[in-house]
């Protein structure tokens, strides 16, 4: 392959920064490495390597959503909020968020308030067990970013390989392709996206090991290029 294609990227450009595209191009606000501090003096409780909420009536383009993913899109028009745990390779609990009953997972819903303050407990609840949780107006997930997954995971938990986070990017850039041509306002990240876009000359296969190499993610996640 090309070596202007596998370039490295910057430094600074790590998974959770492709994950947050992924979050960012599906329509999501997000805050990256939220970290939940005690009421009293002493250590971090826990943290989100990212936290987003996403409107339900999002419409970025003119014929409609532009191609978010389903499981984004059609839940009754509700908001839309996840805590995302972020891994190279595989995706375990964050073990962090179980400790001392629930009170770290507790806490960061109340630093966060998606929930009125009846909800918490049980959402907190849900959330580390099936995965998920939803009231009349918001719906609540985990989700699980890596390239391989831990069996025990809740089953409910939204869970995202690395190939298919790519996927979707690179499906985006194509149908939106002179849209997304004019991005001198993007981070260094995504300008390097759109770069290796340009650069595999519309080859998926090629877009997404580019991308893998450059971010340093396991060999074992990278697609297999036909010859």
């Amino acid at each position: 392959m090309d070596n202007a294609v596998v370039r490295a990227m910057d430094p600074s450009m790590k998974p959770e920064a492709l994950a947050q595209w992924y979050l960012r191009l599906n329509g999501f606000f997000t805050i990256t490495n939220f970290v939940v501090h005690p009421t009293h003096k002493g250590s971090q409780l826990t943290d989100g390597d990212i936290v987003g909420v996403r409107f339900p009536h999002r419409t970025e383009f003119q014929d409609g959503p532009g191609g978010d993913e389903e499981e984004f899109q059609h839940i009754n028009n509700r908001l839309y909020f996840v805590v995302a745990e972020v891994k190279r390779g595989l995706c375990v609990m964050n073990q962090s968020w179980k400790m001392s009953g629930q009170e770290p997972i507790v806490a960061l819903l109340q630093d966060l308030g998606p929930f009125a303050k009846c909800h918490v407990l049980d959402a907190a609840s849900n959330l580390l067990s099936n995965g998920c949780y939803n009231t009349e107006t918001l719906r609540a997930s985990l989700l699980f970013i890596g390239s391989k997954f831990d069996p025990t995971l809740p089953t409910n938990a939204l869970k995202k390989s690395w190939l298919e986070l790519l996927e979707f990017i690179f499906a985006r850039f194509s149908k939106h392709h002179q849209v997304k041509t004019d991005h001198d306002q993007w981070d260094n990240l995504g300008k390097e996206l759109f770069k290796h876009f340009n650069e595999t000359h519309a080859s998926q296969q090629a877009f997404c090991r580019a991308v893998m190499k450059a971010c340093n993610l396991p060999d074992d996640s990278w697609p297999i290029l036909e010859p």
